[in-house]
């Protein structure tokens, strides 16, 4: 329903469309103008990306992400989300571009205020294009300077290839607000540990969710 409304609204003119002139205002309306877009339960794998009309087919919910207008976006939110391509390709490349554009995903977020990315399985798939954007984001925090809110779930593997290859992560930024599921890996590991207690004491308030057994207890940490 959304690629179906997406394709139908987007603001590129299409010639065989006679009234879209007329339906680009309501676009404009309605995509600029959200404040939030959660993707909660959205998984879609095996995206079969093998020509320019499966390019075409799937670019608008990567446009509806990332947009190229100014807008009002202020909470970015994946759970238990992905959008996965069957298999890796130069179409692929193609289709997911802007999701790797830092110029374009640093305008776009320009009005960033929180960032919230779970998993459902907490397993890694490099293909999942929502889990490669938001692996640039949280790399990339300096560069959203209204984010003050991050919330990172059920994703080990996100914490382990975030703060390896960045020493510096979220330096000088000042985070209000910083919460994290950890895990039995987590903890084993030294480095990511000692990211997570520097991360502690330059935020606000921090919450550690560990999950014991079939129960899930959340600590929070306020100075």
């Amino acid at each position: 329903a959304m690629l179906t409304f997406l394709d139908q609204y987007q603001s590129v003119p299409r010639e065989s469309d006679a009234d879209h002139e007329a339906t680009k205002p309501y676009f404009s309306d309605t995509i600029y103008q959200l404040e939030t877009i959660a993707l909660v339960n959205c998984k879609t794998d095996g995206v079969e990306v093998y020509e320019d009309s499966d390019v075409a087919l799937w670019t608008p919910i990567i446009e509806f992400i990332v947009q190229s207008q100014p807008n009002k976006l202020r909470v970015l939110k994946f759970e238990a989300s992905a959008l996965s391509p069957e298999e890796d390709n130069a179409f692929v490349d193609h289709w997911s571009r802007k999701f790797r554009d830092l110029d374009l995903i640093k305008t776009s977020f320009s009005n960033l205020e929180g960032f919230v990315y779970s998993t459902f399985d907490g397993n890694r798939n490099d293909l999942d294009q929502f889990y490669q954007l938001s692996l640039l984001v949280l790399q990339n925090t300096h560069l959203f300077t209204h984010l003050r809110s991050i919330h990172i779930h059920d994703a080990p593997m996100i914490m382990t290839d975030l703060f390896p290859a960045n020493n510096n992560i979220f330096a000088g930024q000042p985070i209000d607000e910083f919460c994290v599921t950890v895990s039995s890996e987590m903890i084993r590991n030294v480095v990511v540990m000692r990211r997570l207690k520097q991360i502690c004491q330059a935020a606000s308030k921090c919450c550690f969710v560990f999950q014991i057994a079939a129960n899930t207890r959340t600590v929070y940490l306020q100075k």
